[in-house]
């Protein structure tokens, strides 16, 4: 096993391992690391895979690997990578013909142009003979500093807390970001999904040619579009038909043609998901949402209040529209129906990614507990699936997880999602969100740690 850089972009930090594991297990790669307590505050993890070739898929398809490196060595400071490197030719003595860019990365605090001359030329010992080509270089030397934000300008060089160097293996493809960017997306909604972690969500639902993938709140389209992307053919569904025929030309449908990908998606339905037209078959590799929870857009399914309803049916025999009638569909609901449609659906291993709004006020009872039961009683819970990854986005007062569940099949697992799996000593309620999404902002925040 060859040792790597992953040099992150300065994004959703939560969300990196997570999506770094699954384009291991899409690409079916061997990968090793060992997680460092403060990973989320430094853009650099070392791994372990066993080829170029295998972290040149990791950084091909990630959204947040900026770069990863052929890591030469690593120290706390310039001195000490000069000492451990000059010893090492037969990491770069091969390559000494090439023609080459050296490039240099600071992160906590920008390192002036005036010095890095003097940085580069203290690396003459690379005994490089090649041109340099600044546009197309056969080899990129990177020098990537962690600098202390507290050191002098007279002494930046002296305040490194680590140094990196290295030869670049594969940029990340964080230019996909600005194909489905909202800004230039023709059809939009409220609740539209950012462009980058609906590409976040479609690598952690293992996207890829010939899986079949379902939105069942499909909105506006967002999953659809990035899932297509990696070559899935997807579909969805959502009861509310004025989303997806949209207005003035523009719709999902104009969406689909904007971003040519009429072959994969397969084409919306309107209806709920309690009451959907599939049979009760496993024929979905993925099913990826972001489930409504009453804040941009009320959640409902079909359904008729017995108390202020007639009786009596209500038959149209001219062949009009007949819309049928509405319930509200509170968040509890929702997550239940949710799970029982994945394990009824999903092929064995499936993935269930999906979002999940948590108010801080509602774990305020669980100050001090183990990480692993927070997770417990703020993810719902299902037999037949396995926790696979959990990721969080702040926002103040509250926080979105998103979760990725997998499916195992297993007979002495079976089973539905009972009251006690959503709303009882297992879980936390999830029904009060919008009271306390609306309730006044408390003078502190509580975050799940951690995460």
């Amino acid at each position: 096993m060859k040792t790597y850089l992953v040099h992150w972009r300065q994004r959703h930090p939560s969300f990196r391992l997570p999506e770094l594991e699954a384009l291991a297990k899409l690409g079916n790669l061997k990968l090793q690391y060992d997680v460092p307590p403060n990973h989320e505050e430094v853009p650099y993890l070392c791994i372990q895979c066993e080829c170029d070739d295998d972290a040149r898929k990791l950084a091909k398809r990630s959204i947040l690997i900026r770069d990863v490196l052929e890591l030469w060595d690593h120290g706390e400071t310039l001195e000490e990578v000069h000492r451990k490197l000059r010893p090492k030719a037969f990491l770069y003595e091969h390559h000494a013909k090439d023609t080459f860019k050296f490039r240099i990365h600071s992160f906590g605090k920008s390192l002036p142009l005036e010095l890095q001359p003097e940085v580069v030329d203290q690396f003459a010992y690379l005994g490089w003979q090649g041109k340099i080509d600044l546009t197309h270089p056969q080899v990129q030397v990177m020098l990537l500093l962690h600098m202390d934000d507290h050191a002098t300008s007279d002494a930046l060089l002296a305040g490194t807390k680590h140094v990196y160097v290295g030869r670049l293996i594969q940029e990340g493809n964080a230019s996909v970001v600005s194909e489905f960017h909202n800004k230039n997306r023709q059809y939009l909604g409220v609740t539209t999904m950012d462009a980058e972690l609906s590409l976040i969500c479609a690598n952690i639902a293992l996207a890829r040619p010939g899986t079949v993938i379902c939105d069942p709140f499909v909105g506006t389209g967002s999953f659809l579009f990035t899932c297509s992307k990696f070559g899935a053919y997807t579909f969805g569904c959502d009861i509310d038909g004025r989303q997806l025929r949209g207005k003035d030309g523009k719709s999902v449908e104009s969406n689909i043609q904007q971003y040519r990908l009429q072959g994969t998606v397969l084409g919306n339905y309107i209806c709920d998901m309690a009451h959907h037209p599939w049979r009760n078959v496993r024929f979905l590799d993925a099913i990826v949402c972001d489930p409504p929870y009453g804040i941009r857009a009320g959640a409902k399914k079909v359904g008729c209040d017995t108390i202020k309803s007639s009786p009596k049916c209500v038959l149209t025999k001219d062949g009009s529209v007949r819309y049928p009638s509405t319930l509200p569909y509170e968040i509890d609901d929702v997550l239940k129906d949710l799970l029982d449609f994945a394990t009824q659906h999903l092929a064995e291993g499936g993935r269930l990614v999906y979002w999940l709004p948590v108010a801080n006020e509602s774990l305020d009872h669980m100050n001090g507990l183990p990480m692993e039961e927070i997770l417990q009683r703020a993810i719902p819970q299902h037999p037949l699936l396995r926790l696979a990854s959990v990721s969080r986005q702040a926002f103040g007062k509250w926080q979105r997880l998103l979760i990725c569940q997998e499916l195992v099949l297993d007979e002495r697992r079976n089973g539905t999602v009972s009251e006690g799996y959503i709303n009882g000593s297992n879980c936390i309620s999830h029904n009060d969100f919008r009271r306390l999404y609306f309730s006044k902002a408390p003078n502190t925040v509580k975050v799940i740690p951690g995460q």
